[in-house]
């Protein structure tokens, strides 16, 4: 069996049904992007998320181009408490090779607040 070169390279839908398949056995690998996760996920106010729920980007909610699964709040010491969001981020909507997603630093990150970017359109419980 050959094994693959780039085993863990993933765009940010990529890495979403990787996740959602591996959590519950719902297989989207191949038909979702993050505009088709959008549509199959029910509205959630940024101030009712949960973990699990993602977190969509784009110019509007017919524009989805990027989407990040929220972990939820930490809680620690102090009055400070920090979101965290986790997703494949980096490259641009033509990294389409794991080598170009290589060179535009494409890779799995953790962000502390869903606002990360300024293109934030909305939150969404995915229906499986």
């Amino acid at each position: 069996m050959k094994q693959a070169l780039y085993k863990n390279v993933y765009d940010c839908s990529g890495l979403v049904t990787s996740s959602l398949f591996a959590a519950t056995g719902t297989d989207w690998r191949a038909t979702h992007n993050a505009q088709a996760l959008a549509q199959n996920s029910d509205f959630v106010k940024p101030g009712d998320i949960v973990a699990g729920d993602l977190v969509f980007y784009g110019a509007d909610f017919n524009h989805i181009s990027h989407v990040m699964v929220y972990l939820g709040r930490e809680h620690g010491l102090g009055p400070t408490k920090s979101e965290t969001i986790f997703g494949a981020s980096g490259g641009g909507s033509k990294t389409v090779t794991p080598e170009i997603a290589m060179q535009q630093d494409a890779r799995v990150r953790a962000y502390r607040t869903i606002n990360y970017r300024p293109d934030f359109v909305s939150c969404g419980r995915v229906r499986i």
